[in-house]
């Protein structure tokens, strides 16, 4: 239900606004050709071959219709940077704004009564700010960060499972305002901001019942949240990847199996290529919505869910289908192999492998593919129709989303604890050994000097569940190392001063400088693994495993009054 504050009127007259990545330009904008060429190779990289010119895909890619544009002047995205168009609801770029330099305090806390890992998606409607979240027991909120009615709830749902991903904002049909959020009942969910509604729900995949113990029983979870495609179209993983209108229909579904076992497919019950009428199917409206979600809540939460084994055996906490055992936290290896690696030249004498499940979102590259990390056929790259266009297999699963560099390149590490950097053409570049899973997406600050005689380059930022944080250049360097002990599965964010915030399994919020060394950190009531938001006004807005979705601020900061 939409609570008090906010009337219905005041949500209609909020839009999204449309940032493009670097890379991204406006429609106006002309590109002038770089080279001569005869095939996308002869290009360099992240541009095609046209007319004999090598372009940028990307400035024919973005193109407003008239609602886009008209949608864009009122519901903001106060997620500061690069509202990902292209990429995806990580954050892996800095924010524009400077979070706390000193130990914060708490300066609200709201409890949604079950376990927070997703990520809070920042809002703004009539200059304020919300931050929209969703709880391991499907409760799904928004609440005002700043101002005298910090802390409050705005708007609050019942949806019909775990939710696990961070939300994506995104236009509607009529180009209004809409959230979009995945649960474990193997559902996509579209909220309309202005009446608070469910206005649909597409299930994906063909998994019977959703909620089954085992590797069956994820298979078809929508756990990481959706991306939000430049034509406002959706792009999310499951059993495999989907492309979503947005009126819930089903474009298409990429599974990775062969192009002749798509039949097979639709055998088993998974929803086939090109399947629309599945999508229609599939989706609901608001009403039925809310119905079976007050009732599918009485389910069972999930013991099978994918998580880290946590240190304390007493904790009752859903776990994403396998657990990891603890790995040591001495220094690791992060001897850098190049491209043409022996595992990635077998696993081209194989035939193609089918996806088991898509735990992360998906990115859109400055070309457009969507690159997806997978549990059983490695990274995948597909373009705009759904066709593969390249996969490079790792030694495990990629439960982590991808970010893409400011040169197009990927950067994504596996659950065989290795950081792997792609070209936007699939091929491997170098690859560091880390020596534990990685679950949190890369960050990327691609705003470091390099000193007098050399340009500035990107760092990149990795996490381990050994409690290992990596800093390397974008040639695979390795820069420094900071051990901290406990698992890591929140992604860190990087604010404009190139500070790093993050929790950790060890009931703590981190910050951390871009040399490595530790500027604070707090003592919490419970594990982090949700990823920090930076409000316009430098609060810290995250989940945590008590339930508490807490604001946290500089203590020398203005109050709320």
């Amino acid at each position: 239900m939409l609570t008090r504050g906010i009337s219905p009127r005041a949500w209609l007259r909020a839009g999204l606004l449309l940032v493009a990545l670097p890379g991204c330009r406006d429609s106006a904008t002309t590109t002038e050709p770089e080279a001569r060429c005869r095939r996308d190779a002869d290009c360099r990289q992240g541009q095609v071959c046209q007319g004999g010119a090598c372009v940028n895909p990307a400035d024919e890619a973005v193109v407003e219709s008239p609602g886009a544009t008209r949608a864009a002047a009122a519901f903001a995205d106060a997620s500061p940077g690069p509202a990902w168009r292209r990429g995806g609801p990580g954050l892996p770029h800095p924010a524009t704004a400077s979070g706390p330099r000193t130990a914060p305090t708490v300066a609200w806390e709201l409890s949604l009564g079950a376990a927070i890992s997703a990520s809070p998606r920042l809002v703004t409607v009539e200059e304020e700010v919300l931050a929209c979240v969703g709880a391991h027991q499907g409760r799904f909120v928004c609440a005002v960060v700043e101002g005298p009615r910090a802390g409050t709830v705005a708007l609050e749902l019942q949806l019909d499972g775990v939710v696990w991903g961070t939300a994506a904002v995104g236009p509607g049909p009529g180009d209004e305002a809409r959230l979009y959020v995945g649960t474990d009942a193997d559902t996509l969910h579209a909220i309309d901001v202005g009446t608070g509604a469910v206005v649909w729900s597409t299930r994906l995949g063909r998994c019977d019942p959703p909620r089954a113990l085992g590797p069956m029983g994820v298979r078809c979870d929508v756990d990481g949240g959706p991306t939000v495609a430049v034509d406002g179209a959706l792009v999310v993983g499951a059993d495999g990847v989907y492309r979503v209108e947005r009126d819930g229909a089903i474009a298409w579904r990429f599974d990775g199996a062969p192009a002749d076992a798509s039949a097979e497919d639709g055998a088993d019950g998974a929803v086939a290529e090109g399947g629309a009428e599945d999508g229609a199917d599939g989706a609901t409206d608001g009403d039925e919505s809310t119905e079976a979600a007050t009732t599918s809540n009485k389910s069972a939460k999930k013991s099978t869910k994918k998580k880290s084994t946590k240190k304390k055996s007493t904790k009752k906490k859903s776990t994403k289908k396998k657990s990891t055992k603890k790995k040591s936290t001495k220094k690791t290896s992060t001897k850098n192999k190049k491209t043409g690696s022996k595992d990635q030249e077998a696993a081209e004498d194989l035939p193609p492998t089918k996806i088991e499940h898509v735990y992360a979102a998906p990115v859109i590259t400055p070309r457009g593919d969507i690159v997806v990390g997978t549990q059983g056929a490695g990274l995948i790259a597909v373009d705009p129709e759904g066709r593969e266009r390249w996969r490079v297999e790792l030694v495990g699963d990629v439960d982590s989303a991808p970010a893409v560099g400011g040169d197009g390149t990927l950067y994504v590490g596996d659950d065989g604890g290795r950081l792997v950097a792609v070209g936007a053409n699939g091929q491997l570049r170098w690859t560091a050994l880390l020596g534990a899973p990685v679950r949190a997406a890369v960050a990327i600050d691609p705003r470091i000097p390099a000193g007098r005689r050399r340009a500035p380059t990107e760092r990149v930022y990795v996490s381990t569940l050994a409690g290992n944080v990596y800093a390397f250049t974008r040639a695979g360097e390795l820069l420094w190392t900071l051990e901290l002990g406990a698992p890591i599965q929140s992604t860190p964010v990087l604010d404009a001063e190139g500070t790093l915030f993050f929790g950790a399994q060890d009931e703590r919020l981190y910050a951390v400088t871009r040399e490595g060394d530790v500027r604070w950190r707090i003592e919490l009531p419970a594990d982090v693994d949700s990823s920090v938001a930076i409000s316009p006004g430098g609060r810290l807005v995250f989940g945590a495993d008590d339930g508490m979705l807490r604001a946290v601020a500089d203590p020398t900061a203005p109050v709320d009054r």
